[in-house]
């Protein structure tokens, strides 16, 4: 929930975005001073997508934007841990490939594979019958993730001056 004066200080939402328009609302109010509050009591219920294709796409288009955010707002890189340490993991991984001719990716392949492991342990404990699929729908998720993420921000990069005027 929002207080009414702190949505009308912003201008509501920002109308000239068809995604992730809560998440720039919600950082045009602390932008402004505004404080977020928990509430650990609320609950939110949101239309499940059918997995796998209808799931990925909408993971897709998520993702893609929030590529493309990263040149509406650069700062927010800096306040997103998980952003900021997806972009510095894929850059230094494609620099030491090409300059430095230190093959890398097979190492993060492995990481990522352990720990994509581990919590599809937790998911085939409690439901044993996904045990062959869970791997491999963790893996689809977060490769639509990855590419959402490079793509939009590819794009994001190419459209910058188109992008400005989106942003408030």
């Amino acid at each position: 929930f929002i207080r009414r004066d702190a949505f009308e200080s912003i201008g509501g939402f920002n109308e000239k975005m068809d995604v992730l328009e809560d998440t720039e609302m919600i950082y045009q109010v602390q932008k402004r001073g505004g404080r977020l509050f928990y509430k650990h009591n609320v609950i939110v219920y949101h239309r499940k997508r059918r997995f796998p294709f209808a799931y990925l796409k909408q993971r897709f288009k998520f993702r893609f934007h929030n590529g493309k955010m990263i040149y509406y707002y650069p700062e927010l890189i800096y306040k997103n841990f998980k952003l900021l340490f997806f972009n510095v993991t894929i850059l230094s991984t494609i620099f030491s490939s090409i300059f430095l001719n230190i093959n890398i990716l097979k190492y993060f392949s492995v990481l990522y594979l352990m720990i994509v492991g581990v919590f599809a342990l937790r998911h085939i404990y409690e439901r044993k019958r996904l045990a062959m699929i869970l791997p491999i729908a963790f893996f689809a998720q977060h490769l639509t993730y990855f590419l959402g993420i490079v793509i939009g921000a590819t794009v994001g990069f190419f459209q910058i001056n188109s992008l400005r005027k989106i942003k408030r």
